[in-house]
């Protein structure tokens, strides 16, 4: 304490950093105490269930658009590498017509 009797302010800090962390396990134990319940555990499942089937069909078409624009890359750059394939064929049955000239 100091001379005006109050506590320094890192005492009352710690003391209240202390007194958050209990209230912070409780709190955490609390939680993990109830999803230890068989019954709220489904309840709580069947409480999202809407909102998940809702955001699923929201982004099912999105879903669908990357997995075909993932499909026509691919497809061309295995388009690409073929062309690129072919030149080089190309080129080294030229490479070779030359050197026999």
């Amino acid at each position: 304490m100091n001379e005006r009797g109050l506590r320094p302010l890192s005492a009352s800090l710690s003391q209240f950093h202390f007194i958050l962390s209990i209230i912070m396990k409780s709190i955490k134990q609390t939680i993990v105490d109830l999803f230890h319940n068989e019954s709220i555990r489904n309840e709580i499942k069947d409480i999202i269930k809407p909102f998940g089937v809702f955001i699923y069909n929201e982004l099912y078409f999105y879903l669908l658009l990357i997995l075909l624009y993932s499909g026509i890359v691919f497809l061309a750059l295995l388009g690409g590498l073929y062309y690129l394939l072919a030149i080089h064929k190309q080129l080294s049955r030229v490479e070779k017509y030359l050197d026999n000239i």
